[in-house]
């Protein structure tokens, strides 16, 4: 499996699938969505939501999608390409991934002339074969690396670049000049082995390995930490 989807199981596995579709509301109403969910909760093995079905303005897939996990529920989003172009779609994919969504429907979209904005434009930069395509490269070639931290996940390029080499080009264009760096996640630990003649600081509620010179507990400490070393500043070097 490629994935930790429940309906990719299934199918590995040789099994007739069961899926079931929950519209998406014309509202914010999440309600609307858990009460179907919980209709076909232990009947499905997955469920999808359209996007923009009829090209009618409603919730969109990924969003309905993700209240619907909530509810212990395998979603698959819809993807069209009637309203985004290359750079919004890969966005929204990069997006649900990170939530643990990880089935996607790729289609064209209906006409927009079926619609409540028949005035409106469509993109159709790919059509749903291309975006097939794409959608299985970013999976397959693994051009996008997710890194979840604390408090966010980092959706980065899966290249040779990172916190560390970016400050290394920064460094090399303003000079030698002292460098304080204070980080708290796992990207920081890029830039901490990089920065090895500057002052690292590694922010942790507990000790923990790190590449940093030293090592504070919490943010108030690092409040503290900056105004005894602006202090300092102002007794050597003056204004």
């Amino acid at each position: 499996m490629k994935t930790k989807s429940n309906l990719e199981r299934v199918l590995e596995a040789g099994h007739f699938a069961v899926t079931a579709e929950i519209g998406s509301p014309q509202s914010i109403e999440p309600e609307l969505i858990r009460g179907k969910a919980n209709l076909i909760k232990g009947c499905v093995d997955a469920f999808n939501v359209p996007d923009g079905q009829a090209a009618v303005v409603a919730m969109g897939s990924w969003a309905a999608c993700l209240i619907g996990m909530e509810q212990g529920l395998d979603p698959i989003v819809h993807m069209t390409c009637r309203d985004r172009n290359r750079i919004a779609l890969q966005m929204d994919i990069l997006g649900i991934a990170a939530f643990g969504v990880n089935n996607i429907l790729c289609l064209s979209g209906d006409p927009i002339s079926y619609g409540n904005h028949p005035q409106a434009k469509p993109v159709l930069d790919l059509d749903s074969i291309q975006l097939i395509r794409m959608v299985k490269g970013l999976r397959d070639e693994k051009r996008f690396e997710v890194i979840y931290d604390k408090k966010v996940i980092d959706v980065r390029p899966n290249l040779s670049w990172n916190k560390g080499t970016a400050l290394e080009v920064l460094m090399s264009r303003l000079g030698r000049y002292p460098v304080i760096y204070i980080g708290d996640d796992r990207t920081d630990e890029d830039a901490f082995m990089k920065l090895r003649n500057a002052t690292t600081v590694v922010v942790s509620r507990r000790p923990q390995a790190s590449a940093a010179h030293y090592y504070l507990k919490s943010i108030g400490d690092v409040t503290r930490f900056l105004q005894l070393f602006n202090s300092w500043l102002q007794q050597h070097c003056g204004n």
